[in-house]
């Protein structure tokens, strides 16, 4: 079963992404925890199947979200590390 604060973070983390300056006082404000602290506790969610089955479509758009982030920073690290 899925904690009502792993419900909230998934949440928080889907909702404001590109938005930094009014996510970190919120984070801080409604968890109590650091905006850092919170992506450490989402990443592991992501792998949890309590949470998959909690929050289906949440966890589906996250893992996109982070895999596209990977694939985007593994194709600048080949041009920066191909460039003559």
């Amino acid at each position: 079963m899925l904690a009502v604060r792993d419900a909230m973070r998934l949440t928080m983390a889907d909702e404001n992404r590109g938005q930094w300056f009014t996510r970190a006082g919120r984070v801080r404000d409604e968890l109590g925890e650091s905006e850092t602290a919170m992506w450490v506790r989402v990443h592991e969610l992501l792998e949890n199947p309590d949470a998959m089955a909690a929050l289906p479509v949440t966890v589906a758009r996250l893992k996109r979200k982070r895999a596209a982030q990977v694939a985007a920073r593994s194709a600048r690290v080949r041009i920066h590390t191909s460039a003559p």
